[in-house]
Parts: C-alpha cells; sequence; structure tokens
C-alpha cells in the first residue's frame, strides 16, 4: 500500500506554522501571527461564475441572508442543496472559499443550485444551539414550498455542510424526524463534527503526529466549541451524534479528510448508517487536512470531492 502523505500544497507550507502550538501564540506574537496568516491566504483562483442572488429570510427563528447560486441555463439540474458552512459553530461567513467556492464550483460544473445560509453564529443564548439548526429547517422548508418558483425538482430538495456546519444539517435531520416531516432527498457532509468526543482510531493518530500541532483537534477544543455551541441550553439530544439512531435519515454520503483528528467521527456516522440498514457512502480525501474545502481550488481533492457529491445527488 503506498504511504499516506499530504498534498504538495498543504507540505510546502508546513514550516510556516511548525512551531505553532496554540491560538494563543496567534493571538500574541505578532510573528507567528503573521506566519498564521500566510499558511491561510491561498493564492484562491478566480472562482467560475454563476448567477448569484441574496434574500433575507425570515426562518421562523430569527431573519438570515441566504445566497442562491444558480447555474448557467445549459447546464441546470433543478437539484437544489442547502450547504451550511463550518467554523466550529462560532466562525465562518458566505465568502469563505467552503461556502462561496463550494455553491459556486458545484452550480457553474455540475448544474446544482446551491443556497448557503449564514445561520446565526453561537455568541450567546439567542444564537446557540438550537438557533443554528433551526434557522436551516426554515431554510429548507421555504425551498421546499418555492421549489417550482425557484425551478427546482421537489424531489431534489438536499442539505448538507462541513465540519460544524454537518452537524447542523444532522441536527436538523435530527428534528425533521422528531416532529413527522419530510426528509432531504439527499445528505451531504464534508469532514463532520459529529461528535463530543474525539476518538481518532490508532492508525489515524499515528499518522497525525507528524502534523503540527496547529493542525491536530484536540479533545480539548472538541470541548470549548460544543461548550460555546451549547451554551446554557438544557436539551441537547440532538446536538451531536452520540445516543441517537440514524434511521429514517436520508441516504447520505460523507466525505472525511486523510489527515484529520475527526475523520473516524465521519467514518462512524457511515458505520452507524450501514449497521441501521440507511444508505452511507464514504469518500476519503487522500493527502487532505480537515477544511480543505476552504483552500484553494488548485488542492486537486476539492474539484474530486464536489464531482462525487454532485454525482451522488444526480
Amino acid at each position: 500500500m503506498k504511504p499516506a502523505t499530504l498534498d504538495p500544497f498543504f507540505r510546502h507550507q508546513l514550516h510556516l506554522i511548525a512551531d505553532i502550538r496554540s491560538l494563543d501564540e496567534v493571538q500574541t506574537d505578532p510573528e507567528k501571527g503573521r506566519r498564521m496568516q500566510q499558511w491561510l491566504a491561498d493564492p484562491y483562483p478566480t472562482p467560475p461564475p454563476c448567477h448569484v442572488s441574496v434574500d433575507q429570510l425570515d426562518t421562523g427563528a430569527g431573519v438570515i441572508e441566504v445566497r442562491t447560486c444558480r447555474p448557467p441555463p445549459a447546464r441546470d439540474r433543478q437539484r437544489l442543496l442547502i450547504w451550511c458552512h463550518g467554523g466550529g459553530f462560532v466562525s465562518g461567513d458566505l465568502d469563505m472559499p467552503e461556502a462561496d467556492g463550494v455553491a459556486r464550483e458545484l452550480a457553474s460544473e455540475h448544474g446544482v443550485t446551491v443556497m448557503t445560509p449564514a445561520y446565526s453564529l453561537a455568541a450567546d443564548a439567542t444564537s446557540q444551539y438550537p438557533t443554528p439548526h433551526h434557522q436551516v429547517l426554515g431554510v429548507l422548508d421555504w425551498a421546499s414550498r418555492q421549489a417550482r418558483q425557484l425551478g427546482i425538482d421537489r424531489d431534489q430538495v438536499n442539505l448538507g455542510g462541513a465540519s460544524a456546519g454537518a452537524t447542523i444539517a444532522m441536527s436538523a435531520c435530527f428534528e425533521l424526524r422528531r416532529r413527522g416531516l419530510p426528509m432531504p432527498s439527499r445528505l451531504l457532509m464534508a469532514y463532520p463534527f459529529l461528535h463530543r468526543e474525539v476518538r481518532p482510531d490508532q492508525a489515524t493518530d499515528d499518522l497525525l503526529h507528524a502534523l503540527p500541532i496547529a493542525l491536530r483537534f484536540p479533545q480539548f477544543l472538541a470541548d470549548q466549541l460544543f461548550g460555546r455551541y451549547l451554551g446554557t441550553a438544557v436539551d441537547t439530544e440532538f446536538a451531536s451524534l452520540e445516543g441517537n439512531s440514524l434511521r429514517g435519515f436520508p441516504p447520505s454520503m460523507v466525505a472525511v479528510a486523510e489527515f484529520d483528528d475527526l475523520r473516524s467521527s465521519g467514518e462512524r456516522f457511515v458505520q452507524q448508517s450501514n449497521a441501521e440498514g440507511t444508505e452511507a457512502l464514504l469518500h476519503l480525501s487522500p493527502g487532505t487536512v480537515h477544511g480543505y474545502l476552504n483552500r484553494s481550488r488548485t488542492v486537486s481533492e476539492i474539484s474530486r470531492t464536489l464531482a462525487r457529491f454532485a454525482g451522488f445527488l444526480a
């Protein structure tokens, strides 16, 4: 078996963050802060063109911005994906490549209409769990009711997200099941953050020892992010996968990054889904790290992952 190696895009920049051990260092040491910004500042190519419209949508859990990226008419396949960006529940926006770049590539190259909701980031009790996934439910309901006007096949309304955005999408599906409402046609997740417990298997953990600390996802970070997300909420049943069944979920595809502490979270979702009789496919993205869809399109695995996602929606 060929040994696992990082994509050259990441490998050639590791020296920038090799000695960075914490976010505090980035914030207090100007030199390390500069190098972290250099690591994050990709030569992002001009994104593919598509027609973008913006709506202010009352979701029933707050008014949020929703951007819709439509494919050229000749490529329109009448499929809709509601896609939630990541950011650990506390950061991220609709301009980041993980939102805007993903939407544009799926629309322009694969004929998928993509809606990206600016769900509330966890700052206080009004924006913490369960507000974000309730907002996504509002977008899903609106899109389903407006399918004809949007030029969408009502049977092709799909949901997905990356990292914490995948968690929010999963929580929305749990809520739909509890309410006895129709599920999205398909569920797409990229490097999802579905479990509160970070539990990489031994092989993955051994692989990750070569990475700088700045690229790891330790348990204390997961605890901090879930702590910010949950706040003082009492009923957190649908916040993570622990203790929940996946019976009745839509067919799912999960892309996991090879060099990622959260890889096992996506793998466990797929294993549990299949064990419970729900179709779920796993796509291992070789050479990638957590958050790779938020990087430059020069990383070939980005387009490969999005092509797999689009094919799953067909």
